[in-house]
């Protein structure tokens, strides 16, 4: 069916692909094979999906049957694959949740599309799996956003995230902080992140070789 979403793993050994049909499939896509599939959301508008880093979980966004927007987050290797472990309702608005993920804090933001909001989830490997942690409200709809690479962050003043978000007539940064009064002693905030040079050439992935990215310390 038509793909509308697509979010690839983190050693790009496979690719998460969201379909017009409301199914989610895990792809090989050098052997053309399914390893997963299973119904995410059952509502009527398009669903987005998206991996959380090392962990082996998916995220979903989209809809019910009563146009609640959704969160809903997946283990891949659980035996029950069709069930998702967290089903979690967001709010009652229109617009697609556009989903963003850190791997390096492990925060997974949620952008309203049409409205002002951002919400943000600190995602664990168990129980629960997501914890809220707050949300950005502007007073301008946002119809996209883009994540600035980690190296584009200030350091300085403990910034763990920025995205650029189109807005009808302009594009404005948005920051995300940690409220931190010292400048200093917070490596926790800034571990080695993807530093953008590739792992693999086309003919070594295309032969059956998987590799994590490469890191670099944030200077």
């Amino acid at each position: 069916d038509a793909i509308q979403h697509i979010s690839w793993n983190y050693d790009g050994s496979n690719v998460a692909v969201s379909s017009k049909d409301k199914f989610v499939r895990v792809l090989d896509p050098r052997t053309d094979t399914v390893a997963v599939e299973f119904e995410a959301h059952t509502g009527a508008k398009g669903c987005r999906v998206c991996y959380l880093g090392t962990t082996h979980m998916l995220a979903t966004t989209g809809f019910s049957r009563q146009s609640d927007r959704q969160l809903f987050v997946w283990d891949v290797r659980g035996t029950d694959k069709g069930k998702a472990v967290v089903e979690h309702l967001v709010d009652t608005a229109s617009g697609s949740l556009m989903p963003f993920y850190d791997s390096d804090v492990n925060m997974l933001y949620l952008a309203g599309k049409g409205d002002g909001n951002v919400r943000y989830y600190e995602i664990v490997e168990g129980p629960p799996y997501i914890h809220y942690v707050d949300q950005y409200s502007g007073k301008d709809p946002q119809r996209g956003l883009g994540m600035v690479p980690k190296r584009g962050v200030d350091t300085a003043g403990t910034e763990i995230a920025k995205f650029m978000r189109l807005c009808d007539k302009h594009i404005e940064p948005l920051s995300f902080k940690v409220p931190r009064k010292s400048e200093t002693g917070n490596d926790d905030l800034y571990p080695p992140t993807f530093s953008g040079r590739p792992s693999l050439s086309a003919d070594e992935w295309l032969g059956g070789k998987n590799a994590d990215p490469i890191l670099d310390a944030i200077s």
